[in-house]
């Protein structure tokens, strides 16, 4: 007799095969998992899993998370009303673009020799224009 032969002696009854024992656990297996699940699901959904050891011990993780999450939404939200503020401030420099240029225009419009002369005329003013051209002086 061997050495293995009198280690299965030792660990099963004597007829008994021991493939029995691995067929019965593996039957027994594909119920366990699916009554693991019920019991997964009914302590998540009765709550009382918040109160296991395991949460309790992860309770600073979950402030952390809670906190990071937080301090997202509020940098998320302030970046959004920074560029809708963006958006409004560059359209607002656009118009003052165009209300610049019309101004510079209707200046530019108003200090022609002609209409200077023309609202002279219209304002009865004693003045006159100069029948003699400029002269540049240099030092």
């Amino acid at each position: 007799m061997n050495i293995s032969e009198i280690w299965n002696k030792i660990k099963y009854k004597e007829g008994e095969n021991i493939n029995d024992e691995f067929v019965g656990y593996y039957e027994n297996a594909d119920e366990s998992k699916v009554e693991k699940s019920r019991n997964i699901l009914k302590t998540i959904l009765n709550g009382s899993w918040l109160t296991r050891d395991f949460v309790y011990r992860q309770r600073i993780l979950m402030l952390l998370i809670a906190v990071l999450v937080i301090i997202y939404i509020d940098n998320r939200y302030r970046s959004e009303k920074e560029r809708a503020l963006i958006v409004q401030l560059q359209k607002d420099v656009v118009e003052k673009r165009y209300e610049d240029l019309d101004v510079s225009a209707h200046l530019v419009e108003m200090s022609r020799q002609s209409h200077v002369i023309e609202r002279l005329k219209e304002y009865n003013s004693n003045l006159k224009e100069s029948n003699t051209p400029a002269v540049k002086i240099e030092k």
